[in-house]
Order: structure tokens, then C-alpha cells, then sequence
């Protein structure tokens, strides 16, 4: 359902700051998974991300979903992938909401935070109806750093 996430620029900076010893980055203490109906970019935050509640065809059930600790066990290759089913519930609405993008963020309020890592959707899009429970299921969400830019 989703594809390998990409670092964002605010978590690409704060490691550099943190690597080189020029400021200190210190983790969140939970972070959260934020499913979207536009496209993500690395520059963008928790508060410019479109959210699949603020699409106009959304009634309710929708919030940010919690990432359990140790869920993404330890690093491989650059890669962490996520071992747990991620359930948002049941999701109210007037039409359909396509699913683009994918967010992780530091912060539990929609409209706030900082991007962490995010991704796109595959197949793009996701179709979400009136009284469908939207779940990613374990090892679909997966997260890396690429080291060469070739």
C-alpha cells in the first residue's frame, strides 16, 4: 500500500546540525502516521500537508495514528519497515477521498508538526468511501535514507 519513505528537509537538517556537533536534535517522544489527499514534498510541515480530513467530501473518524515504539525494529540497509497493522477506524464521508501521500510527524494535532519522513501510495491513489475502515497492514509501511544522489 505504501511506498519506501523519504527524509524531509527539517529531519535532513536537524541530523546534519546534530552530526557535526552544531546543534542538538532530540527525538519526539512519539510520532505519528498522517494519511494525505495531495502530494507530499520534503519541504513541507505538519501544517501544510493536506490531510484526508480536511478534504471536502470528509465527515469524520479521521486522526493521526500513533507509531508504536520499537514497531520499526532495527535498521537495515538504511531501511526500517514497520511491523504492525496501523488502523484509522472507520472513515465518514460525503464522496470518495483519494489517498496520495503519506506523512510521518512529530506531532498528534492535524495542522501541526513537523515532517519527518513521507511517501507516496501504491498504487497511487487510494480510494477511501463512506464506511470503509482504512488500515495499512504490517510491513507496508517502510522508511530509508539514500546515501547517493547519482
Amino acid at each position: 500500500m505504501a511506498s519506501t519513505g523519504t527524509m524531509s528537509d527539517y529531519l535532513a537538517n536537524a541530523t546534519l546540525d546534530h552530526s557535526m556537533g552544531d546543534a542538538a536534535y532530540t527525538a519526539p517522544a512519539q510520532v505519528y502516521l498522517a494519511l494525505c489527499s495531495t502530494a507530499v514534498t520534503a519541504s513541507m510541515t505538519g501544517g501544510s500537508i493536506t490531510e484526508m480530513s480536511e478534504h471536502g467530501n470528509h465527515s469524520s473518524g479521521y486522526a493521526r495514528v500513533i507509531l508504536a515504539k520499537g514497531s520499526f525494529g532495527n535498521a537495515t540497509s538504511r531501511n526500517k519497515d514497520y511491523a504492525a497493522d496501523i488502523d484509522f477506524g472507520e472513515q465518514v464521508t460525503t464522496g470518495d477521498i483519494d489517498l496520495v501521500s503519506w506523512a510521518i510527524v512529530d506531532h498528534a494535532d492535524v495542522g501541526s508538526g513537523n515532517v519527518l519522513f513521507y511517501g507516496t501510495f501504491d498504487p497511487t491513489p487510494q480510494t477511501v468511501s463512506n464506511g470503509v475502515t482504512v488500515k495499512v497492514l504490517s510491513g507496508n509501511l517502510d522508511i530509508g535514507i539514500k546515501t547517493d544522489l547519482g
